[in-house]
């Protein structure tokens, strides 16, 4: 229950963080930082917690693959120096690492959600650091992902 009640005070600080962001407001850097910092710590402290299990990528390695995302995303909005570096490799990690469990699940229709949000997060890397790409393939996993997450989800 506390834990429950924590995530949603992170969360909203989180989005009141990014809305004083937006609207240039004092103060939406250290509600940034605080949120974010939050966030990595957490994952930090469940891969710590579960580094002794059988299944090592997805206990240990993805968790920290989290943290290097979720740093990489607030050096990038408080535009700091290495947060390039951070979302290249944290990106393509998490890609890797959903296109392994859509191949895990492969028996299932389902597979094909996180095979399709790893394009599109490969290819929001594109956009993040701006470089050229092809849109059309950005624009058809992301409508391909609205058009099958929903109808996939409530079969």
């Amino acid at each position: 229950m506390l834990r429950n009640i924590l995530h949603l005070l992170v969360g909203a600080i989180f989005i009141i963080g990014l809305l004083f962001k937006f609207m240039h407001w004092p103060g939406a850097g250290a509600l940034l930082i605080t949120s974010l910092g939050v966030i990595a710590i957490a994952l930090l402290k469940y891969a710590i917690q579960n580094r002794k299990s059988n299944s090592l990528p997805q206990n240990l390695i993805y968790p920290l693959l989290g943290v290097v995302y979720v740093m990489g995303m607030m050096f990038k909005i408080m535009h700091w120096p290495g947060a390039n570096i951070m979302l290249i490799i944290s990106i393509i990690g998490l890609s890797f690492a959903l296109a392994e469990i859509a191949f895990s699940i492969r028996k299932s229709v389902h597979a094909i959600l996180p095979l399709l949000y790893s394009i599109t997060l490969f290819f929001v890397l594109f956009r993040i650091l701006h470089w050229p790409e092809p849109p059309y393939v950005l624009y058809g996993s992301y409508f391909f992902f609205a058009i099958l997450a929903p109808v996939l989800l409530f079969l």
